[in-house]
């Protein structure tokens, strides 16, 4: 089911804020929890889950590096520059 959501909606959404370099007008469009099957697009949002047997957050940085800007994230966690 297509979807389209902006950073103030998912902020209201996952009670959360928004740190780093946003663009008010991306709609988000895509979202993943996996990090091996990830390609990176403008309204591509990634949700790094902590899990019983992985964290996502520790993919945060690889995926940083091939071009993916836009993490939900649980815990503190230092971002690239253009990352939000």
């Amino acid at each position: 089911m297509p979807f389209s959501i902006n950073f103030e909606q998912l902020a209201v959404i996952t009670n959360g804020k928004w740190h780093g370099k946003i663009e008010p007008s991306i709609q988000f469009t895509s979202l993943s929890t996996d990090s091996r099957n990830f390609s990176t697009s403008q309204g591509k949002i990634f949700f790094a889950i902590l899990g019983k047997h992985f964290d996502g957050h520790d993919y945060i940085q690889e995926l940083a590096t091939n071009g993916q800007q836009y993490f939900v994230v649980s815990k503190q966690i230092s971002l690239p520059e253009n990352c939000a």
